[in-house]
């Protein structure tokens, strides 16, 4: 990914294996087409991606202990790539682009860099 600091303009442009279906109130498909960022986010708006400074990453590689939840949740773990991003509209907010944030997600991680048992 690029710096955090570093922003990624939108441009019109087809997003990649996606399509774009359009139902109507019964859940009928009207149209399927190609998702194009247009109809996602204003062009000329921005995504800035927030880094989260990891333990590991200044004090070194910690016990990685597996997590004591392992085969006790029903929704899994996340990963380190799994990121949300704040909702985008469509909409001009003062006939501008904006930016959004996308941060990581929070949540159960399988592989922990203390052991709980020294807490």
């Amino acid at each position: 990914p690029p710096p955090a600091d570093e922003m990624s303009p939108w441009t019109d442009s087809d997003v990649q294996e996606a399509t774009l279906q359009v139902l109507d109130g019964f859940g009928e498909k009207l149209d399927e087409r190609v998702l194009q960022t247009t109809d996602l986010i204003v062009s000329g708006s921005e995504v800035r991606r927030l880094e989260v400074m990891k333990l590991r990453d200044r004090y070194g590689p910690g016990a990685n202990c597996q997590s004591p939840l392992v085969g006790k949740l029903r929704s899994g773990f996340l990963d380190n790539d799994a990121w949300a991003l704040e909702a985008m509209h469509t909409e001009e907010v003062g006939g501008k682009p904006r930016s959004y944030f996308q941060l990581m997600r929070a949540g159960p991680r399988e592989t922990l860099f203390f052991d709980p048992k020294d807490s």
